[in-house]
C-alpha cells in the first residue's frame, strides 16, 4: 500500500492519460452486458436509468418525466429509445418519439422484429432495473409487449449485473478517478492556505467553491461538508454559522469530479492559537485522532485481492474497540466510488463483496462523540492485481493536522 506519489517501484501504477477510444469503450461494456444476458437466459434487457444508459453508450440524458431506454440483446443488437428533443449522435441506432406518441409501443415493435421466437412457455425473461423502473412504466411495457404477442413474460432484475460491471473500473475510469483524487488533494491544499480564523462554516464552503472555479476543476461530487467544534460529531452535518475558533476541531469532506468520476476526501484538523492550550481538550482530541488514524491504517493494511470487505471493516472496528470507541463509529468503513459518490463495492460489516482488481473505494473510519466532537479520516483506494494504491495523499499525521490560521480580514 502506498500513495500515488510514493517510491515503491513494485506497487501498481494506474494510467493518468484521460484519452479514450470512445465508442470502443462503450461497445465493450455492452458486450459484457450481452454476455451476462446470455448466461442468465434473459431475452433482452431494457435499461432505463439515465446514468446506466450513459455508462453503456456515452449518451448522458436527463429526460425528466419522459421515457428513455436502451434495449440490449444477448446477440449484441441494441437500440436507444429517446424523446425527439434529445441530442443523440447519429451513428448510434436510435428511435426518437415525439410528445404524444407511445414510446412503449415503439419498444414492443422493435423487440418483436428482433426476437427470433416468442419465448418459452415458462415466460420470456426481460431484464429491467427493478430499483428504477416504476410500476406505471412496467405496466405500460407489459401492455405493449402483449400487443406484440410477447407473452407469457416475466420481468427479472439486471441491477446486480450492472452493479458488478460498474464496480470493476476500466483503464479510462481508473485514470479519471486518479485525476479526481489529485484535483481534490490540490483543492484542499489551496483552501487551507486561504482559510482564515473567524470564518463561518458557510463562508469556508463558499471559499471552496470559489477556489474550485478559479482552478477549473470539475463539479463537486457532493455538497462539501465543513464543520467546526462539537458539530464535527455530525457525520453528515450541514455547514452553518459556527465560526472557526482557536482550539477547536475542523472537519472537511469534499470531492471534485473528473470526466464525471468522483473524488472523495476527509480530513480533520485541530485549529491552534496563541492562547494557552486547553490541555484536557487537546488530549481528548489527540486520543480520538490517533485511534481513527490507527483504525484507518489497519483497514488499509487489510485490503488484499480476494479478501472479503467485511474483514477490512472489521480491522477498523477492532482498533476502535481497543480504544473503547467502537460505539461512536456509526457508519460503514467505506464505499465504492465512480460515476456516483456511493456505489459498489461496500466496505461494511455485512458486505458480501470481495476485493477485486479494478475496484475503487474509500476507507474512512470515524468516531463521533456528542458534546465533544468527531474525527474522520478518508482516502480513496484503487485495487490492481499487484496490490492496492492510495490515490489521495493529503497529509494526515497528527502533527500535520495541527493547523494555525491567520485571522480573518473582515
Amino acid at each position: 500500500m502506498r500513495n500515488v506519489d510514493g517510491g515503491n517501484p513494485g506497487s501498481p501504477e494506474f494510467p493518468n492519460d484521460l484519452r479514450s477510444d470512445g465508442a470502443g469503450t462503450f461497445a465493450e461494456r455492452r458486450r459484457r452486458l450481452a454476455r451476462s444476458l446470455r448466461d442468465e437466459g434473459i431475452a433482452f434487457a431494457l435499461v432505463t436509468r439515465p446514468l446506466h444508459i450513459g455508462y453503456l453508450t456515452g449518451v448522458f440524458l436527463e429526460p425528466h418525466e419522459r421515457f428513455a431506454g436502451l434495449i440490449v440483446f444477448p446477440e449484441g443488437e441494441f437500440l436507444l429509445v429517446v424523446p425527439a428533443v434529445e441530442d443523440v449522435a447519429e451513428e448510434l441506432p436510435v428511435l426518437r418519439y415525439r410528445d404524444g406518441e407511445d414510446p412503449y409501443r415503439a419498444v414492443g415493435t422493435y423487440v418483436r422484429q428482433v426476437l427470433p421466437s416468442r419465448g418459452e412457455e415458462e415466460g420470456l425473461k426481460i431484464g429491467v432495473e427493478e430499483e428504477h423502473l416504476t410500476l406505471a412504466r412496467a405496466a405500460g411495457l407489459t401492455a405493449a409487449f402483449a400487443r406484440e404477442g410477447l407473452v407469457p413474460l416475466r420481468l427479472v432484475s439486471v441491477d446486480g449485473i450492472l452493479r458488478d460491471m460498474r464496480a470493476v473500473k476500466d483503464p479510462q475510469e481508473l485514470a479519471a478517478l486518479a485525476r479526481a483524487a489529485r484535483d481534490t488533494d490540490a483543492l484542499l491544499e489551496t483552501w487551507i492556505r486561504e482559510l482564515r480564523m473567524g470564518m463561518s462554516e458557510r463562508e469556508a464552503v463558499r471559499l471552496l467553491e470559489r477556489l474550485r472555479d478559479e482552478a477549473g476543476y470539475g463539479p463537486f461530487a457532493f455538497a462539501p461538508i465543513v464543520l467546526v467544534g462539537e458539530r464535527t460529531a455530525l457525520p453528515h452535518g450541514v455547514p452553518g454559522d459556527a465560526l472557526l475558533r482557536p482550539w477547536s476541531l475542523l472537519l472537511v469532506d469534499l470531492g471534485v469530479t473528473c470526466c464525471g468520476y468522483a473524488g472523495d476526501l476527509t480530513r480533520t484538523y485541530v485549529l491552534t492559537g496563541a492562547a494557552p492550550t486547553p490541555r484536557e481538550e487537546r488530549q481528548t482530541w489527540e486520543r480520538l485522532y490517533r485511534a481513527v488514524e490507527e483504525a484507518q491504517a489497519a483497514a488499509l493494511a487489510a485490503v488484499a485481492v480476494g479478501r472479503p470487505y467485511a474483514e477490512v471493516d472489521r480491522a477498523a472496528r477492532d482498533v476502535l474497540e481497543r480504544y473503547g470507541l467502537a460505539k461512536y463509529f456509526v457508519h460503514r468503513t467505506g464505499h465504492g466510488l465512480g460515476l456516483e459518490i456511493h456505489e459498489a463495492p461496500q466496505v461494511s460489516t455485512d458486505s458480501q463483496d470481495r476485493a477485486t482488481p479494478g475496484h475503487v473505494f474509500t476507507v474512512e473510519p470515524g468516531v463521533y462523540v456528542p458534546g465533544v466532537g468527531g474525527v474522520r479520516i478518508e482516502d480513496v483506494v484503487a485495487l490492481a492485481e499487484g496490490g492496492a494504491e492510495v490515490l489521495t495523499r493529503s497529509p494526515k499525521a497528527w502533527d500535520a493536522v495541527l493547523l494555525s490560521l491567520p485571522p480573518s480580514m473582515a
